[in-house]
């Protein structure tokens, strides 16, 4: 994943400047943006160890003519380490802005989150990259993604447990 994230980072400022400029405005926007990593380790000898995490990003808005972006976001994670799993998923409203060069930057206000056993979280994520207009409207970026979420409560207790994570991740878009 790193290494698709690095030659898309170096690919994407090369092509055209025309790209870039055509940055569709006025129109809805369906987005998906992607992080995953999986890790193998080995102390000396003894039994190798894998580790995944994805996060997954689903979005969905209207880019107005000036470049402004609302919208609400729906976004799922997954955490795998040997033969345990968690999961858990966040829901929100967004609002950004879109420049005429394919610069961006939102936030979103998570309403709902929750993380494994982790339940009632509520947070802001922050997100900014660039997109380009590939072909006929269809949108390839990359972003950096920062979010903090508080819980509010673990197995039924009442607790208070904040996470502040920041993600590298890669973007497909539609406008139509």
């Amino acid at each position: 994943m790193f290494r698709i994230f690095c030659l898309i980072i170096l690919v994407v400022p090369l092509l055209s400047n025309q790209a870039l400029a055509r940055i569709p405005r006025g129109k809805l926007l369906l987005d998906a943006s992607l992080y995953y990593v999986s890790i193998k380790t080995q102390d000396a000898g003894g039994p190798e160890s894998t580790s995944t995490s994805s996060l997954y990003d689903i979005r969905f808005g209207k880019i107005f003519q000036e470049g402004w972006y609302l919208g609400a976001i729906y976004t799922m994670r997954s955490q795998s380490t040997g033969s345990t799993t968690e999961s858990g998923n966040a829901a929100g409203v967004s609002a950004g802005f879109m420049g005429n060069g394919g610069f961006f930057i939102q936030g979103h206000y998570l309403l709902m989150a929750t993380n494994g056993d982790y339940k009632k979280g509520t947070g802001l994520q922050f997100a900014a990259g660039y997109k380009v207009d590939l072909a006929d409207n269809w949108l390839l970026g990359v972003e950096i993604t920062q979010r903090i979420i508080t819980y509010k409560e673990l197995n039924s207790l009442d607790v208070e447990f904040k996470t502040t994570e920041l993600y590298p991740m890669i973007s497909i878009g539609r406008a139509f």
